[in-house]
Formats: structure tokens, C-alpha cells, sequence
């Protein structure tokens, strides 16, 4: 039997199972292993099964690229995921009011891995923002004992920042993907899964469902300690290399990168997905008052060129010489 434990800022899970590692399974998670945990709030049961396919059961809710989500009752959903229409593995999902339940019936090790990246970061992302720890999806870290957030849609190149930067002297990382921003101190708290990246002529991870082909995972010593948030970029891509104060209107544009970072449709389903009206609309509070927060501090409107070594020194030139 293989156990671990995963502490996220006070949200603690237990993953189990009988056939897989998974210690290698939660390698994404490392910063928050925990050697041993009470209480969980979440329990992951990972079992191996060789069906090719399972029975669908419930409502209809939607179908992702990557799974088709089904209702099977006011607390339970079943997820199936696939890749190139062939199955992978069933996920059966129940929440109660204390503990999650989650059972994951798979063959597959690497597509498991991926799968329960996604869990992890949904069910511990409930935990966060209930406790105004928001999510930005966003790029971070710090330099000079200042804090920087490059907030930007999909292939905006967040990603591509984080690479580049990693291996810089002085800088600091605080997460490439999911950012944290801790409103009761306003300090960005680390997040460090590994940066998702198109470079193939590097040595690292294999990832089956990311769009991104490889993973490169954080050294120790360029994980940030928890800074006092200072500025804050909204990333924009086209011809020309621009830096200026964002106007109001790209400040209410970021609504939708900050607020609704998941996309519409999916807050919409995370938002349904709580079965709680209480605990829906402190999460709706909190993360309108995660958007005002944000406009008040520095924030910038930073366009890149499709020329990549030009944006990338420009945003470096930027960084290193701006001022409080």
C-alpha cells in the first residue's frame, strides 16, 4: 500500500493506492508533501483497473477536452477521461459537507499523474478561496525584494516568461501557473508546480494531457518566500514592445483573467459544484474584492512582440530598473 499526504496552506489531502507510487504520482506537489496528516480533508483512492470502458451514469453535464463530466446525484459526479477517443480512466467524485471522496479507477500511470494534478488543484482551490488565498492564473515572482504577477490569458507567454527567468541570477519564483494571493496580509504566497513548456530540447517530464509537451520542475533555492505584492502586469501580445499605466479599460478586460481566470462556463460549474449557496457567494465576494484589491495597486499594461528574445529582455529591462 502507498500512502502520501499533501498539506496546501491548511488543506489537507490523503492519497492511497494499492498499485501505483504515488509518491511519484503527487511529484508535481512536492513543496507541500507532509509526512503525516490527522485529519484529511480530502481522501484520493487510486485503483488499478483494466476496463476499456465504464457504464455512464446520471445527468449529462458537458463534455472538455479532456473528460465528459456526468451528475450522478446532488453529491456525487462521474468524470471519464480519454485521450484520442479511447479510454483512459473513471473518476467518481463525492463531496459531503467535511470530506471529499474521490476514487479514481485507471491502468494508466502517466495519464493518472496528470488526472490527479487537476483534481488537486480543483479541490484545494475550494479551500483557498474560501480563506481569501485567491488564484490568479498568472506567472510570479520576485527580484530585489519586489514582487511582480504577470497576469495573461493562454499562450500569452506566461510560460515562456517563467523558463526564461528561472535560470537568472536574483530572481525568485513564486509559481508559474497558479499564483497566490493572500488577501488578509496581501503577501503572494508560493505556489511552485513544475513550469509547463513547449521546449523540447531539454530534459524533462513528459505530460499527455497538457498542451504543453514537457514540465521543468522548480530548484529549491528559486523558491520565493512569501513578499508583499507590488506590481501587477496584464500581458497582451502584438507587434510592438509597450509598457504604460492600464487604462480602466483594460482593467475591467482583466476581470476576466482575475475574477473568471478558469474561464466562464468552468467557474459557472466550480461555483454549481460547491452545493452550497452561503459558500458560493463568499467565494464570489471574495474574489470581486481580489479584483478591486489588484486595480488599486501598480498595474501596468505590458504588450509583447511575437519576437521572443526582444519581449523577454524588455521585460527584464523592465523589472530590474522599475520603481515604488
Amino acid at each position: 500500500m502507498f500512502i502520501n499526504y499533501l498539506n496546501i496552506y491548511g488543506y489537507k489531502i490523503k492519497i492511497v493506492s494499492k498499485k501505483f507510487n504515488t509518491n511519484n504520482l503527487i511529484s508535481d506537489f512536492q513543496y507541500f508533501n507532509s509526512t503525516t496528516i490527522a485529519n484529511y480533508d480530502c481522501l484520493v483512492k487510486i485503483n488499478f483497473n483494466s476496463k476499456k470502458s465504464f457504464k455512464k451514469k446520471g445527468l449529462y453535464l458537458r463534455t472538455t477536452k479532456m473528460c465528459e463530466v456526468r451528475q450522478i446525484s446532488f453529491t456525487e459526479r462521474q468524470m471519464i477521461y480519454s485521450i484520442n477517443s479511447s479510454f483512459v480512466s473513471e473518476v467518481r467524485y463525492k463531496n459531503f459537507a467535511k470530506t471529499k471522496y474521490i476514487n479514481i479507477n485507471t491502468s494508466d500511470f502517466e495519464t493518472t499523474k496528470d488526472i490527479l494534478y487537476f483534481i488537486i488543484l480543483s479541490i484545494s482551490g475550494e479551500y483557498l478561496d474560501l480563506n481569501k488565498m485567491m488564484r490568479l492564473h498568472a506567472v510570479s515572482f520576485s527580484y530585489n525584494e519586489k514582487s511582480f504577477v504577470f497576469i495573461g490569458r493562454e499562450k500569452v507567454g506566461k510560460s515562456t516568461i517563467a523558463e526564461y527567468f528561472v535560470n537568472e541570477p536574483g530572481y525568485q519564483f513564486f509559481s508559474d501557473e497558479i499564483t497566490i494571493l493572500n488577501l488578509n496580509d496581501m503577501k503572494i504566497y508560493p505556489f511552485p508546480v513544475p513550469i509547463k513548456t513547449v521546449n523540447t530540447n531539454i530534459n524533462c517530464n513528459k505530460s499527455r494531457f497538457f498542451n504543453e509537451k514537457n514540465k521543468i520542475f522548480f530548484p529549491d533555492a528559486k523558491i520565493s518566500a512569501p513578499k508583499v505584492l507590488n506590481f501587477v502586469f496584464l500581458l497582451k501580445r502584438k507587434t510592438a514592445l509597450i509598457i504604460k499605466i492600464a487604462s480602466f479599460f483594460e482593467k475591467f478586460i482583466s476581470f476576466f483573467e482575475i475574477v473568471l481566470g478558469i474561464g466562464v462556463i468552468q467557474m459557472a460549474e466550480y461555483l454549481i459544484r460547491l452545493n452550497n449557496i452561503s459558500t458560493i457567494l463568499v467565494i464570489l465576494k471574495n474574489r470581486f474584492l481580489l479584483f478591486f484589491t489588484l486595480n488599486k495597486k501598480c498595474f501596468f499594461s505590458l504588450t509583447c512582440s511575437n519576437n521572443k528574445n526582444h519581449s523577454l529582455n524588455f521585460i527584464k529591462l523592465t523589472v530590474e530598473n522599475i520603481k515604488n
